[in-house]
């Protein structure tokens, strides 16, 4: 009898109709009901479960309505035909066991293949992780109030318009970096993404065939040496055990891409010289390469100013520096940044429109207040 295998709630958040229409719906996934089962008539049904008969009415026209039941003229609504596409619920545990192991792409292969220490929560002392406990919670909570209001004062922002980044962002992070960092570039060339991970994807897609050649330092990053197999490029090791190369030249004949984190090399905590940095550039001029400058910690220092960046020293578009705010604020704000050469920003905003990796604009707003009234530069102190 159908009323015996239904609860129905009447304090329940769901309505009468909706527990009624999952609940037969489930038995019939189920197996407990199969296709040419006769349905109790509404009446009997609402009489059974002491609701109206409308109720019942109304949960099996949303079940006719996706299929599950079907009219059988004056004999009355049974189980569909179509219905018989459901296992027994035995049948679907025993199937269940049989299932073989997904068929994952080359590419997936690569990725999966990379263990990058997935449960971090567990870790006594995880790489890249701030204490979360000094970030000004409470600070934040009224900035993203008010990017809530501006979102209401600014129609365009909830749109389509700010896949690259909002321009409130780009303009505070311009700030921040030109004189932390002596980045020299115009706002228009920052692009806002969701993670420091989707900046390598992104630049990885954007200049990376199959089989073509990327420098990567060794020891070196293993999220870069995801992006770089997720592509299928061929990774030529950029050995920085006793320092960069003196010749790059050498190095970098037929690269398309080298990546770099001339700051504070990570494991090793180097720091590229400003003769290697210069060879660097000459030799990216020379090859007509990119050369991709992960400037992840450059906020933190035990002593002094940090080195400028490689960024500032290019004068032929050659470097793309990339940012990121989660091991000065926290990571799961997912907001990190790509300074482009000018001759690539049209190709890369393109990339990332369709690619999607954009954090949440209230989120760039509430930053971009952070940033400039100097909360950011004052919580660093800290």
């Amino acid at each position: 009898m159908l009323a015996s295998q239904i609860e129905l709630d009447r304090d329940a958040t769901d309505g009468l109709v909706r527990q009624l229409y999952v609940q037969i719906k489930r038995l019939i996934e189920e197996g407990s009901m199969v296709s040419g089962d006769l349905m109790p008539t509404s009446r009997l049904l609402a009489k059974d479960l002491s609701v109206g008969r409308n109720t019942i009415l109304s949960a099996y026209e949303q079940l006719m309505l996706e299929g599950y039941l079907e009219a059988d003229g004056r004999r009355g609504t049974r189980v569909s035909q179509a219905s018989c596409g459901f296992l027994a619920k035995g049948d679907c545990e025993d199937v269940a066991k049989d299932f073989p192991a997904p068929r994952l792409s080359n590419m997936a292969e690569g990725l999966v293949s990379i263990d990058r220490g997935m449960d971090l929560a567990n870790a006594a002392f995880p790489t890249g992780l701030p204490d979360t406990r000094a970030f000004p919670h409470d600070l934040w909570a009224r900035l993203l109030r008010r990017s809530a209001r501006q979102m209401q004062l600014r129609p365009d922002l909830a749109g389509y318009n700010h896949y690259s980044g909002v321009q409130d962002l780009k303009r505070a992070i311009l700030d921040h970096i030109r004189v932390s960092r002596g980045v020299v570039a115009e706002a228009d060339q920052i692009v806002v993404l969701s993670s420091a991970q989707a900046c390598l994807d992104v630049v990885s897609r954007l200049l990376m065939n199959p089989g073509d050649k990327a420098a990567m330092e060794e020891p070196g990053y293993l999220g870069m040496v995801a992006a770089l197999r997720g592509v299928g490029a061929t990774m030529v090791p950029l050995s920085v055990q006793n320092g960069w190369p003196t010749d790059w030249n050498a190095i970098l004949t037929g690269v398309r891409l080298a990546y770099v984190t001339p700051s504070h090399q990570f494991p090793t905590g180097q720091m590229m010289s400003l003769a290697e940095r210069l060879a660097l550039l000459e030799s990216a001029r020379e090859q007509d390469l990119f050369v991709l400058e992960d400037d992840y910690d450059s906020e933190f220092q035990f002593n002094g100013a940090p080195l400028a960046c490689l960024q500032g020293l290019d004068r032929h578009q050659s470097v793309i520096y990339m940012g990121t705010f989660s091991k000065s604020l926290l990571p799961s704000l997912h907001v990190a940044y790509l300074v482009l050469p000018k001759r690539l920003i049209g190709a890369a905003k393109s990339v990332l429109r369709n690619v999607g990796a954009v954090p949440p604009v209230i989120i760039q707003l509430a930053l971009a207040e952070f940033i400039a009234h100097g909360y950011f530069a004052s919580h660093l102190k800290e």
